[in-house]
Order: C-alpha cells, then structure tokens, then sequence
C-alpha cells in the first residue's frame, strides 16, 4: 500500500494540477496543457525531496504529453516512445518506481497503439502485476478500462470491476461503476437498453461524453440499444459539460 508520505504527495499534485483538470473538464485542453508546462518546468527544483521530485517529475512528463494529445489531436510518438525507454530504468526511491509503473501503464494504454508500440494481454496484466508497483487505485482503473474495452480485453475490466465494486471510497462512484459494468456487458452481449440509459445520466463531462461517443456508442448501436431520444438527452448533457456545469476530481493515478 502506497505510504503516508505517497499520499501526501499526490494530495499536493492534486492541488497544483486542479486549475488544468477544470479546464480539461470543459474540453479547454490548450489552457491545461499551458498550466502542466508551467508546472513541469517552473516547480520543480532542488528544495524538494528525492521522493517527491521523482514522483512529481513523473507524473508531469507524462500529464504534459497527455493534454497536448488532447489539445492537438496526434501523440507525439518520438517523446511517447523516449519516456517509455527512460521508465524501463529504476529510479532511486521506492514512490519514485511506484509512480514509475503507474507512468508506463498510463503511456501504454493511452499513446501505445498510435505510436505502434502497444502491449499483449499478457504483456499488459504482467505489468499489472510489477514488484515495485504498490497500489492500482481507482484513478488508474480509468484509463484501463477503456484500454481494455477497445481491445475486447475481459481479464483487465473484470479486475477493474472486482476493485470497484468492493472499495467504495473514490469520487464519482456510481459513475465509474456504470461504466465498467456497462463496458463488461456490451463485451458479453448482455447489456441492457437501461444500462446504457443509467450510464448515460451519469455523463457530467466533456471526456467522459466524447470517450462514450467515440468507443462505446458504436458498439451500443451495434446492438441496437440507442435511439433519437437518448441522442438528443446526450447532445443535452454535453453543452451542460462545456458550459463548465460539471465537476471534476482532478489528480494523479496514485
């Protein structure tokens, strides 16, 4: 289990990032990939502690290349690729290789496919599994979930379910809960119009809504558990989104 001080860590990268989170929250990602610069490159010095600097070092690299994904629409595979080479060597602290493996699960499941450098089922629960990883929390579940979901991966999305199911102590629960049940049932062939219609109530932000439209909608429809009305009551809830309407629990996968 990550520390006392990990905690106090990532509590301190939440408050820090929670300006770029709300304008990642209302699909602003120029302004959020401009704060994590600033961040990256403005805070972090030498005052800070071996743990910390390694965490916060970390998380940023990645985080920055994340909102200018967002922000321009392509990875940029060459740095995609140069984090990845440089997370393969262990760093000097045990948060530090924490965040280390939490980093490479993050590239791998949202930049690996576009830059051609992605990961088996196997290769993926191995890493799932690494001896210096000290916790998969709900944040990191997120980004794997969908990662699975577009693979057609059952194994990873049923620990997803199995962990949110049993901790019940993470914002946005029954959203997150809906989504990963949603998910499993639609690779299953079991899912219900309701259970699309119950995920749907739950859409609060600008990814979350295009995340369902871009991966999940195709396959709803597929089998035929869509129709004009929930159309129009999405179409609803996104201009409720960008209007900043929604709220968001920002931070790191830690």
């Amino acid at each position: 289990m990550p520390t006392e001080r990990y905690t106090d860590i990532a509590n301190s990268i939440r408050t820090d990032t929670l300006p770029a989170f709300e304008h990642f929250a209302r699909g602003e990602f120029a302004e959020a990939a401009m704060i994590v610069e600033g961040l990256l490159f403005g805070q972090l010095d030498s005052s800070m502690d071996l743990e910390e600097l390694e965490v916060r070092r970390t998380y940023l690299r990645f985080l920055i290349l994340f909102m200018k994904y967002e922000f321009e629409g392509n990875w940029e595979c060459r740095a995609v690729r140069t984090l990845l080479a440089e997370l393969e060597v262990p760093l000097n602290t045990t948060l530090g290789n924490h965040e280390r493996i939490l980093t490479m699960i993050q590239l791998y499941v949202h930049a690996a496919d576009a830059c051609n450098c992605g990961l088996s089922e196997e290769q993926f629960l191995r890493l799932l599994e690494h001896e210096h990883l000290l916790e998969l929390n709900y944040e990191i579940w997120i980004p794997v979930c969908r990662w699975a979901f577009v693979h057609e991966f059952i194994r990873p999305l049923e620990m997803a379910f199995e962990y949110l199911t049993i901790h019940s102590q993470y914002p946005m629960r029954d959203s997150m809960w809906k989504r990963v049940n949603l998910m499993l049932k639609l690779l299953r062939g079991t899912a219900l119009r309701i259970d699309v219609a119950s995920y749907v109530e739950h859409l609060l932000l600008v990814p979350q809504i295009m995340e369902f439209r871009e991966d999940m909608l195709p396959v709803i429809r597929s089998h035929f558990l869509w129709d004009e009305g929930m159309e129009q009551h999405m179409l609803s809830k996104l201009a409720e989104a960008r209007d900043g309407s929604g709220q968001f629990d920002n931070g790191p996968s830690q």
